[in-house]
């Protein structure tokens, strides 16, 4: 269990950084916020 921790943080981080990376790209794609 202790040794799947990391790999949980880690899985978290990527698709919390995907997302950020979602929101970036509809954002600066939005021609209201060009």
């Amino acid at each position: 269990p202790i040794a799947q921790v990391p790999i949980q943080v880690c899985t978290a981080k990527e698709k919390r950084n995907k997302e950020v990376n979602t929101f970036n790209n509809v954002f600066s794609n939005n021609p209201l916020h060009n």
